[in-house]
């Protein structure tokens, strides 16, 4: 009992210090609802604005330059918006010819691009475990389809951890796009993992995406698979406060976000809406938040057309999420006049030929690898 005691305090311990430095940074410490405080992080370095600049690097201002810069600042605030989509799935776990299928969302997706609209495809997490395919080949078939899709962003879900974290990380150097987790934290480096956020120029409109995990992949984790060799975890997922850490971790993330000017910031959470689940839901990372546009949800594996939720404001955020095996395709819509709209597709019946035979393809390989007992 004594050395579970220690064990317990420690962890408390990490994580009072790990907020004690995010009051720090920010000078203040705030509700779940106020003005959210980052983690103790480190940010890539960034461009030093004008007035920070060594003053050699100053070159003298002239009329010609200053004429330059006010022509290069109109065109940029009169770039012409445009229609655009985001398509979106989660928890296809391995369920990659099930329902509309992955050649059906790879169809679709060049269908509207067909229509000369910009197109934006994401997965919110749960795609590598739950068949064969995956497990057989710890998510590296899966990878290869979805490259061959040409996904753009992603957010880890809790089976992306399946086959272990060094083993997450391989498939995230094959992945041609970037996965986003803000509350994935590297204890021993006091940052994230992952890009917390990721902000996209798309039809003209800038947006931010932010990504989140549910704590439960830790507070559930029964392998160690987030321990280091001397049994002490390495990794947080900001699991601390009954839920107000990945408030505020999240919080802090959007308003970072927000701070670079982006027309719109959506949240891609693999929380889910299961009572069980709770302090970390969806309902309640919107309910404790603000700044977020739309979300776009995952892990409960259930249908949801864009629910309305109240945000920390009493504003109504819409929460959609696609159930599982791409029993449907979410679309969220942005025209070119700021309109924002979230649904769902249920209903497609059109085949990506190209990503059919990927899927063949990958098929065999690992009924070759289960023909010649491998595993």
């Amino acid at each position: 009992m004594k050395l579970m005691f220690s064990e317990a305090i420690k962890k408390r311990i990490q994580v009072f210090l790990l907020l004690f430095v995010i009051v720090l940074m920010t000078g203040c410490a705030a509700e779940p609802e106020a003005e959210a405080e980052a983690p103790s992080i480190t940010m890539p370095d960034e461009e030093p604005a004008a007035g920070n600049k060594p003053e050699e690097d100053i070159e003298e201002s002239t009329g010609e330059s200053t004429e330059e810069t006010t022509e290069e600042s109109t065109e940029e605030e009169s770039v012409e918006k445009e229609d655009i989509v985001i398509l979106h799935t989660n928890d296809v776990h391995c369920g990659v010819d099930m329902n509309i299928g992955y050649a059906g969302v790879s169809a679709y997706k060049k269908q509207v691009e067909a229509e000369g609209k910009p197109v934006y495809l994401i997965d919110v997490g749960d795609e590598i475990n739950g068949g064969f395919m995956g497990d057989i080949t710890k998510g590296e078939s899966i990878i290869r389809i979805i490259n061959e899709m040409g996904y753009d962003l992603a957010v880890p879900g809790n089976h992306e951890f399946d086959y272990g974290v060094d083993n997450f990380f391989k498939l995230t150097e094959m992945a041609d796009f970037p996965y986003i987790c803000c509350n994935f934290i590297d204890l021993e480096k006091g940052a994230p993992v992952l890009e917390p956020y990721r902000i996209e120029e798309i039809g003209g409109w800038k947006i931010a995406f932010v990504g989140v995990t549910s704590p439960n992949v830790i507070l559930n984790d029964k392998k160690n698979t987030f321990k280091n060799e001397d049994g002490e975890n390495k990794y947080s997922f900001m699991e601390g406060e009954k839920g107000i850490d990945m408030y505020r971790t999240i919080q802090w993330a959007v308003d970072s976000a927000r701070a670079e000017g982006v027309d719109y910031c959506i949240l891609l959470s693999h929380l889910g809406t299961k009572p069980e689940e709770s302090p970390y839901t969806v309902y309640e990372a919107v309910e404790n938040t603000s700044g977020i546009d739309a979300v776009l949800d995952a892990h409960s594996h259930v249908i949801i057309d864009a629910e309305k939720v109240k945000n920390a404001d009493g504003k109504e955020i819409p929460v959609t999420q696609c159930g599982y095996f791409v029993q449907a395709l979410g679309k969220l819509t942005i025209d070119k006049n700021g309109n924002m709209e979230s649904t769902l597709i249920q209903e497609y019946d059109e085949k990506d030929e190209v990503i059919v035979e990927a899927l063949e393809r990958e098929t065999r390989y690992y009924e070759e690898i289960l023909s010649k007992g491998g595993m």
